[in-house]
């Protein structure tokens, strides 16, 4: 995780078996490649000898920050975003921005 992430964020975990990645400097789509390159590297991690069943899978939620969001709604979205990645089926990303999250309020 760390070499794939240099000096972009910092990673670490927020409660159970959830994480937090933050990528100040980074725009939307560069951050979502970066996941998707973090999310490739997942099913290579190392597995404890004589349990090679084990299987890693991860499901991620990504949204970006704007400077009318308070970190209470940033935290959210990012939640938000997650249970929708486990809803459609898990091991997977899915991306809410502020624009997309109204969206769907509006239809």
């Amino acid at each position: 995780m760390r070499h794939r992430l240099g000096n972009a964020g910092s990673f670490g975990r927020i409660g159970g078996e959830e994480f937090m990645l933050l990528l100040p400097g980074l725009d939307i789509g560069e951050a979502e490649e970066l996941l998707h390159r973090l999310h490739a590297d997942i099913p290579l991690l190392p597995r404890g000898s004589g349990r090679s069943s084990i299987v890693y899978t991860a499901s991620a939620g990504l949204t970006a920050a704007s400077a009318s969001d308070s970190a209470e709604a940033i935290v959210h979205r990012a939640d938000q975003a997650l249970y929708l990645a486990k809803s459609a089926g898990r091991d997977r990303i899915t991306t809410l921005t502020r624009e997309t999250e109204l969206a769907g309020r509006i239809a």
